[in-house]
């Protein structure tokens, strides 16, 4: 469902950049750059997109690491409970 909304809003974006395609002045840090409107619209679109898997991988990385550690102890509780008496 996450890929879906993804996809929608990138179609959305694209469309719309295309629409607005005049040519635009982006001033950043002293310099000046001259491009179009739908390119600075997609590069924002997408440095967005890019900032927002940097901000979620640390966490993604915790919670598998949770779920191998508990995987882990789960198998070891069961083949104790496996044991013969």
């Amino acid at each position: 469902m996450k890929l879906v909304l993804l996809i929608l809003i990138s179609i959305l974006v694209v469309i719309f950049a295309i629409q607005n395609s005049t040519i635009v002045t982006v001033t950043l840090f002293n310099k000046t750059f001259e491009g179009s409107l739908a390119l600075v619209i997609i590069l924002c679109y997408l440095i967005g997109v890019l900032s927002g898997f940097i901000y979620i991988i640390p966490s993604m990385i915790k919670k598998n690491l949770t779920i191998s550690d508990l995987k882990q102890k789960l198998d070891n509780q069961s083949k104790d409970t496996k044991k013969p008496l």
